[in-house]
């Protein structure tokens, strides 16, 4: 027997994490969103486990009068190793969450995103059950979305899901740039795999500490682009990626 994968597979949506400078421009965008998954060995000395989901991408920010809005992509999504399981994300699925477009509120001394909600695997409604039910988002042929997985027992195979998340975030200056929290809230469905492995129920929480859910953005020349942002991701934003 080898350890299985988390139910919960925290596929990031990278929603927007605005920026706001009173300056219209590129930002380059770093959200890390932190769950917990439960360690299926009754005899682990820790039953909870912290998982954290990465995704880095791109924003055309506009200041207008006062107001916020944003126009944002993703460049690229990755989920930290856990019970030896390693999760990949397809360019396909990617490139399949597209370019989404927000707006910012002021509150105080922060600006707030959202609550927003964005749905890949499903439309309208609650999420379905039955692969047949399932859009397929990611292009693929294939319900749902695509998720690859390997495990260094089990072996590997691909899982296909339907998620809901539900994002709000809380940003404020942070003297070089803009950085807060994320509050965000999953709902996901496993609509089938490829070995049996994949299909079985796992235990997921919100993590306990809202503040291991972040977001950092960063000004970036006008012509960067998401190969940009990835090469550079350790030097921009370093004080999250080293955690």
């Amino acid at each position: 027997t080898g350890d299985p994968l988390p139910r919960s597979l925290t596929i990031l949506l990278l929603l927007p994490s605005l920026a706001f400078a009173g300056e219209s421009g590129r930002y380059a965008i770093h959200q890390s969103v932190a769950v917990q998954v439960k360690n299926p060995n009754p005899l682990a000395s820790s039953r909870w486990t912290t998982v954290r989901t990465d995704g880095w991408g791109l924003a055309e920010v506009e200041v207008v009068d006062g107001s916020l809005s944003w126009s944002e992509v993703t460049c690229d999504i990755a989920t930290s190793k856990v019970f030896g399981t390693t999760t990949e994300y397809s360019s396909a699925f990617v490139e399949s969450l597209g370019r989404r477009e927000r707006t910012a509120r002021q509150q105080g001394d922060e600006w707030v995103v959202g609550p927003f909600i964005q749905t890949i695997g499903a439309g309208e409604g609650p999420l379905p059950t039955d692969a047949d039910q399932a859009v397929d988002t990611d292009g693929d042929g294939l319900p749902g979305v695509t998720v690859s997985v390997k495990q260094a027992v089990m072996g590997e195979g691909e899982v296909y899901v339907a998620q809901r998340t539900t994002n709000e975030i809380r940003l404020v200056d942070n003297g070089s740039g803009w950085s807060g929290t994320v509050d965000s809230q999953v709902e996901e469905v496993v609509l089938d795999a490829t070995t049996w492995w994949l299909k079985a129920d796992r235990s997921s929480r919100p993590h306990p500490d809202p503040r291991e859910s972040t977001v950092e953005l960063v000004p970036v020349d006008d012509a960067a682009t998401c190969a940009d942002v990835l090469r550079r991701r350790d030097t921009l934003f370093g004080s999250v990626a080293q955690r």
